[in-house]
């Protein structure tokens, strides 16, 4: 019975490791999402700006 017990426990213990390896992992790729949609939003703002300025300039000139 102690045996059963021992080997459950352990069981659930890698089972809990296993599962926070794999957040682990899926935060890791949020991460990376979350970066590269900041990379992307600073982009567009930039062209935008440029854009904007080109605009200008076509109604200046």
């Amino acid at each position: 019975m102690r045996s059963q017990s021992l080997k459950d426990k352990q069981e659930l213990q890698r089972y809990q490791y296993d599962m926070h390896l794999a957040l682990e992992s899926e935060n890791l790729k949020l991460q990376q999402l979350l970066s590269e949609i900041s990379a992307l939003k600073e982009e567009r703002k930039i062209r935008s700006g440029n854009l904007q300025k080109r605009l200008l300039n076509n109604i200046i000139f």
